[in-house]
């Protein structure tokens, strides 16, 4: 009897197992093959246009060690784990061997087909045997929480195998985007957790005004949201006319390239706990330009920082939102990155239309960021973990990474929900669905009609009534 016979009848028989019969086909092709220590991975190609492994095709063991070790760490007690992603089942395996026997364990998978697919390559029988085990395969996904009612969330413990992600049907983007969210909040709150509460404590203290009074005060007003991507010295030159009819922000890391460049934005963002960020305005922190910065920004940056300043409460880290309530601030999506951060910001303040310049999302040219930025590196070789994915232009494919694509990933399911226009005009780095890719010129030519001097000039009486409080 074959390995895909066995474990097939054997899931027929287990009450603990649901799977549902009727699935939309998988959206891309499996390559199965051998790591170098013999164990399953699979390759996965998505519409041609982007390939990633399931697992390490050097040691998936080790890496799925190091993947549950690190997503437990949150977590100080649970009764339960939910993992999303059945994978090759080498993370399932090894929780079990991990977590004690009075611990349940329920795995959730969506990509039936890919399911299917893993059954014939390998034998789980270990794993479907164990009695702590419950899973649940399938694409309705408030099957996978109807039978949680009830179930104290405090005690569960989450873990997340990203590249299954990856493989969520397209027209669950809304679930899949609530996964991405999770994984980030916990990612780094387990990296950063005593250093994002002592930077919120010491931001709360500086009394600053939230960004209350900017709440939809912008609507039918355009903006550029400037990136520090490689792809930003292509058109950086044409943003001096760009300002004339648009508004203009920037990341933190994107600012001296704008400054060295004679361009000043309208304002800019950071987000950043660790130490490092405060390199980006070191020495400029007597600008005039208004910075809004996550409650849980490196604390130096808000303390240092000379010119007008506003605290923006995030959304999944548990003082900021409780602080905002009791407040009654608005809170913002993080999404993880100080672009996605600023997206959702300039959604809340109510610009439209939304252009990005700069938002490579990847290794264009093999460099990490734009000339002149603080941290801009060039790559002589990639490591292994590189993806390709398909290209701004579509005509190609662009070397990126799992990190980046999680970004890429926000912003394509955050546009989906989105009914006013959104426009890519990076002329670099990766495809972003939802958005119309333009060039620069473009976009400054659909807005050339309008003159944004008025605007500007709100925007500033708005920040000076606002700072004086």
């Amino acid at each position: 009897m074959s390995y895909e016979q066995l474990n097939w009848d054997m899931i027929q028989r287990k009450k603990n197992v649901h799977i549902d019969d009727f699935f939309h086909d998988s959206e891309e092709q499996f390559e199965f093959f051998r790591s170098k220590t013999g164990h399953l991975t699979c390759l996965c190609k998505k519409n041609n246009e982007e390939e990633f492994l399931i697992h390490s095709k050097y040691a998936p063991i080790k890496e799925a060690t190091h993947m549950i070790q690190a997503q437990l760490r949150g977590y100080s007690f649970f009764e339960k784990v939910v993992v999303y992603g059945f994978g090759c089942g080498h993370h399932v395996r090894e929780l079990q061997k991990i977590v004690s026997d009075n611990i349940e364990i329920e795995v959730w998978e969506t990509n039936i087909p890919f399911f299917f697919e893993v059954l014939k390559h390998d034998d789980f029988t270990d794993i479907f045997q164990d009695r702590r085990l419950k899973i649940k395969i399938t694409q309705k996904t408030k099957l996978l929480f109807s039978e949680s009612r009830g179930t104290d969330f405090d005690k569960v413990a989450v873990v997340i195998h990203k590249p299954s992600l990856r493989l969520v049907p397209k027209f669950l983007g809304s679930f899949q985007l609530a996964m991405e969210r999770f994984l980030m909040k916990m990612t780094t709150m387990n990296n950063f957790s005593d250093v994002m509460k002592e930077n919120f404590l010491s931001n709360v203290s500086l009394g600053v005004s939230s960004i209350t009074s900017f709440i939809q005060q912008f609507k039918n007003v355009p903006i550029i949201m400037v990136s520090a991507g490689p792809s930003l010295e292509k058109n950086i030159h044409l943003l001096h006319d760009a300002k004339k009819h648009s508004l203009i922000c920037c990341v933190g890391t994107a600012l001296k390239p704008l400054l060295d460049s004679q361009i000043q934005p309208d304002f800019f963002m950071m987000i950043d706990p660790k130490d490092l960020v405060f390199e980006q305005i070191k020495d400029i922190c007597d600008l005039d330009i208004p910075l809004f910065y996550l409650s849980t920004v490196n604390k130096n940056v808000p303390c240092k920082y000379r010119g007008p300043k506003f605290i923006v409460y995030q959304e999944g880290y548990p003082l900021a939102e409780e602080y905002a309530l009791n407040e009654g601030a608005p809170i913002i999506r993080s999404g993880g990155s100080v672009a996605t951060a600023l997206f959702d910001l300039l959604l809340k303040f109510g610009f439209s239309p939304i252009c990005l310049v700069g938002q490579d999302l990847a290794y264009t040219n093999q460099k990490t960021h734009v000339i002149g930025s603080h941290n801009s590196k060039h790559f002589n070789n990639f490591g292994n973990d590189i993806i390709y994915t398909l290209s701004f232009d579509r005509l190609d494919k662009v070397p990126t990474s799992r990190q980046f694509l999680a970004y890429r990933d926000w912003f394509v399911n955050v546009a989906r929900l989105e009914k006013r226009p959104l426009y890519n005009a990076t002329e670099g780095g990766v495809y972003i669905d939802g958005f119309e890719h333009i060039s620069l010129t473009e976009f400054i030519e659909k807005n050339r009609g309008i003159d944004i001097s008025d605007t500007r000039d709100y925007f500033r009486e708005l920040v000076k009534i606002q700072t004086s409080l």
